[in-house]
């Protein structure tokens, strides 16, 4: 065996190794997620997808395991359009978002517009984090503990903050606490300052820049300093290990100042970490960071609708967690083409003579399984294929008509069993929505209902001459994909002399009225071989 596929190890793994040898008795994974907005795929990779991977190994090692997931509801608003209208944005910002309406409409308020439908995909990725809010945490008594220590170390804590701060010192009457306002809700330090904190009654007294309020509110409702408050959860949750966005990771940054308020003021050691590149979205082929508040983002509970979730959850474990990733819905067709060719990697239908990618693809496949993945090759069409099925078939619902068409160009046995159906219905109708709803325009089809008169006019003799050849060549026998594509090759190289290219272009223009358009053998054969074969000799040679 080649000594690369002996030494081997993929940075899950690895990762879980490391761990494995601090010897604890239980692991404490956590991540966090601000409901400031959508909830994104680019939030899902380190926050969720990675560490669940990372959980599932070690418990997979014989450890007793937590994996929690954070969610930010004590934080102040922050959106901005286009995620939200510009005057709800300027009238909620600031307000703790738990108390703020739903932007739509459609729901109860926003923590429930913006959770619920990322709540109900979980199942669909196949993990199972524990959620907790951080409302509830502050209103727990071990978080109040932690928030009085904090309190009695005012100078201590000051004095470690102030050494990130630069010229911007917190002064000495700062309390590390953002209080609740009782009359506008908000809670962000931009408007709501703590005058005093009362620890015995637990009430904060403050005075508001929003709404101009001063008074008393409970402690319960309010919220730390973020530095402190990431620190106060490693606490609360006896946080073992926690990935974080490399913008945390520099010298200097909001990580290094946490484990600073660990040791030094609070006396724990802190989480191990784990930094994490961050994920683009593609915007006029330029790369812009996703961002729940803006509204630049691709939806985590849109991702089923368009693919399977393991595509994603592979996507994520083959690259390593410091490779920056672009997406775009672009892009969709080919990450699942790279995961389908995990897939026959793992099952040993293709070979790479890359040793160490071949062995990092079959491992990830297995992770996006969390370890359990099927013991058979899973009957598949390729997405592309599926693609062009999906805009053919009149009707989706009718399984033997999209499996009819399939039979004309895949390899799709005459019986197979409805788990190996549903499969296959399930990627024609995630594709089917991806090609209307995100599908660049050489994906959709709209085959035309006659050639137009000014395309006639452009084509040459020897261009029609090779479209009626083309439909001589499909009357003669049954062709596969690869069989009918050197045969349209030969025709235009040998037959007629056109080119390929111009051939193509010619094709094209016959059934869509544009010189470009989806694989071409692969078309020609997915349509009925009658309509094919009478717009070929629609034109007469003159």
């Amino acid at each position: 065996m080649d000594k690369k596929e002996i030494y081997y190890k993929h940075w899950v793994d690895l990762e879980a190794e490391i761990l494995v040898d601090l010897n604890l008795p239980s692991y404490v994974i956590n991540t966090g997620m601000a409901i400031s907005g959508t909830l994104h795929i680019g939030k899902c990779r380190s926050d969720l997808i990675c560490p669940a991977a990372i959980a599932t190994r070690l418990k997979h090692l014989g450890k007793n395991v937590k994996h929690y997931l954070t969610l930010y509801t004590q934080d102040p608003l922050k959106a901005r359009p286009p995620l939200v209208k510009p005057e709800f944005a300027k009238k909620y910002s600031g307000v703790r978002i738990i108390d703020v309406p739903c932007p739509n409409g459609c729901c109860d308020n926003w923590i429930e517009h913006f959770l619920n439908p990322f709540i109900s995909t979980l199942t669909h990725f196949d993990v199972d984090p524990i959620l907790i809010t951080t409302t509830e945490m502050y209103q727990k008594s071990e978080m109040k503990r932690i928030i009085r220590e904090i309190m009695n170390k005012r100078e201590q804590v000051r004095d470690i903050v102030n050494r990130y701060r630069g010229e911007a010192k917190k002064p000495e009457d700062w309390i590390p606490f953002n209080p609740f306002c009782n009359k506008c809700h908000a809670i962000s330090s931009t408007f709501t300052k703590a005058l005093t904190v009362d620890l015995d009654n637990w009430t904060a007294e403050y005075e508001c820049s929003k709404c101009g309020d001063h008074g008393f509110s409970n402690m319960e409702l309010g919220k730390l300093d973020w530095r402190l408050e990431w620190t106060a959860i490693w606490q609360l949750l006896n946080v073992t290990f926690e990935p974080f966005g490399k913008d945390h990771a520099m010298a200097g940054g909001s990580r290094e100042s946490c484990s600073i308020l660990s040791t030094e003021a609070l006396g724990f050691e802190p989480p191990r970490g784990q930094p994490y590149e961050f994920v683009s979205s593609l915007v006029e082929g330029k790369p812009v960071e996703m961002t729940s508040s803006g509204g630049v983002s691709f939806s985590f509970d849109e991702w089923p609708h368009v693919a399977e979730p393991k595509v994603l959850k592979y996507w994520y474990l083959f690259m390593k967690p410091m490779t920056h990733l672009d997406f775009s819905p672009s892009k969709i067709p080919h990450l699942v083409a790279e995961y389908d060719w995990a897939e026959s990697m793992y099952f040993e239908i293709e070979r790479t003579e890359d040793p160490e990618k071949m062995l990092a693809m079959k491992r990830s496949y297995e992770l996006a399984h969390n370890e359990h993945p099927p013991k058979k090759l899973p009957l598949r069409v390729p997405y592309d294929h599926a693609t062009l099925v999906s805009q053919i078939v009149p009707d989706l619902s009718d399984q033997e008509d999209v499996l009819k068409v399939l039979r004309r160009t895949q390899p799709i046995p005459k019986k197979i069993s409805e788990e190996g159906t549903q499969y296959i219905m399930k990627r024609i109708h995630r594709a089917h929505y991806w090609a209307a709803k995100y599908a660049p325009p050489r994906y959709r089809l709209k085959v035309l209902s006659e050639i137009p008169t000014d395309i006639q006019k452009k084509l040459s003799k020897k261009e029609i001459e090779a479209l009626h050849l083309l439909a001589d060549a499909l009357e003669t026998r049954e062709w596969t994909p690869s069989d009918f594509k050197a045969e349209i090759y030969r025709i235009a190289r040998e037959t007629t002399k056109i080119g390929p290219k111009r051939f193509f272009q010619v094709v094209y223009l016959a059934f869509f009225g544009q010189p470009s358009g989806p694989r071409l053998a692969p078309f020609l054969l997915s349509f009925d071989k009658n309509f094919i074969v009478k717009r070929l000799r629609e034109l007469n040679k003159v």
